[in-house]
């Protein structure tokens, strides 16, 4: 590489490098309380991350600091009841996806950690009855991935459903695994008087392009197909719960439908 491209590239990660310090600083000691700062600086480190190589010597320990200080930033406003004067949808440069209602955001940015898993940081943000903003890690069953286990594709679409008078968010989504594998992720969420629900999720796992989870708004029907090599040994050998077919592959099918609290099998 020429000795100029290099300098320049010291001197970008230096700047990055003074940005996370800079942050860290924010965060630590509270040396600003202003929301609008915050989002600047949320802005301009997660513009940040998306230029570093995990790989690279001294990279990866910014990367992970700065991880960590942005989910802090952004869990310290949308907890501040001062948030609901703010458009926080547009000002926030992130991956987010809005319900309907606008009751319910999910804002996602990719940890750029390396390997074949392309892990996101998920932020729900919602408002209790009551009106005081919530914001939160977003976590929804025991086979979720991730450490602490949080959700770690991005939801790209919500949609709301009627129950007994209040409004439950369907939350749908996936990620990238590893290099050849898949998942996509199925939540039903409802706001509580204190709290944010998890009433339903569905995950499953497979191979890129050997599966699918489709929703119909119609019937509220959840249907979902894959298949699996009976000789991936990632997935498993046996299909005792699928339907053995052509090529020495299982098949895995099957539906649930909203039944005006939650999601249940339909019988086959």
């Amino acid at each position: 590489m020429p000795r100029n491209c290099q300098t320049q590239l010291k001197m970008i990660r230096h700047v990055i490098f003074i940005i996370a310090i800079s942050l860290w600083t924010v965060v630590s000691f509270g040396q600003t309380d202003s929301i609008t700062e915050k989002i600047r600086l949320i802005n301009s480190c997660t513009a940040s991350l998306d230029t570093l190589i995990p790989l690279r010597d001294g990279d990866a320990a910014i990367i992970d600091s700065l991880n960590g200080q942005v989910t802090d930033l952004l869990l310290e406003i949308l907890n501040n009841k001062n948030i609901v004067r703010y458009k926080i949808e547009s000002l926030l440069h992130l991956h987010k996806t809005i319900s309907p209602d606008k009751k319910l955001i999910v804002f996602s940015f990719f940890e750029n950690t390396g390997g074949s898993y392309k892990s996101h940081i998920n932020i729900v943000y919602y408002r209790l009855p009551d009106g005081e903003p919530r914001g939160g890690k977003l976590a929804f069953c025991k086979q979720d991935r991730g450490v602490g286990n949080e959700y770690g594709g991005t939801i790209d679409e919500i949609s709301i459903l009627k129950s007994k008078g209040k409004t439950k968010y369907l939350c749908r989504g996936g990620g990238i695994s590893c290099n050849t594998c898949e998942f996509s992720h199925t939540a039903l969420l409802s706001i509580s008087d204190s709290s944010l629900q998890t009433d339903f999720c569905l995950d499953l796992d497979y191979r890129q392009g050997d599966g699918n989870v489709h929703y119909d708004p119609k019937t509220k029907t959840l249907s979902y197909r894959y298949t699996v090599s009976r000789d991936d040994i990632l997935y498993g050998t046996g299909c005792d719960d699928g339907q053995e077919i052509a090529g020495n592959r299982c098949g895995h099918s099957g539906q649930y439908r909203f039944n005006g609290d939650t999601f249940v099998r339909a019988h086959k």
